[in-house]
């Protein structure tokens, strides 16, 4: 429970997507604080929002992405929705004024993401993955 008072102390905030989410974009003008990102599936993580109260509890930020996501090997619940990678990445670069300036993170991602589609085959990636509703 220490941890989590030292934590909550330094007034982090959430970047989930919510109703209540503020756009990033609006974070830039705050003087810097704990991020957190949710490293699940975006079931687990919702489980985890209920589990942890004082995880929802915090100020909670969303992301407004121009892109798709580029994380092929999972399905997004949504066109505005990202991997943690991409999520982080976004973040990063907008709250620093830095488009661009983590695109080898992306790239590493992207070539990790087609070493999966190669092992997996074409034919399980594209039942699995291809044209699927999330559900």
């Amino acid at each position: 429970m220490a941890e989590l008072q030292v934590l909550q102390a330094s007034q982090p905030v959430l970047i989930y997507p919510g109703e209540h989410a503020d756009d990033i974009t609006h974070l830039s003008s705050h003087s810097p604080c704990p991020l957190i990102f949710i490293d699940a599936s975006w079931r687990r993580s919702r489980k985890l929002l209920h589990t942890l109260p004082w995880l929802g509890e915090l100020p909670r930020y969303a992301l407004q992405p121009s892109v798709p996501s580029r994380y092929r090997i999972r399905r997004q619940p949504g066109v505005n929705t990202l991997s943690t990678l991409e999520a982080i990445v976004f973040t990063l670069e907008t709250l620093e004024f830095a488009p661009g300036k983590l695109d080898s993170m992306l790239a590493t991602m992207d070539w990790v993401v087609d070493q999966q589609i190669r092992y997996m085959g074409h034919d399980v990636y594209q039942s699995n993955y291809q044209d699927k509703e999330y559900k």
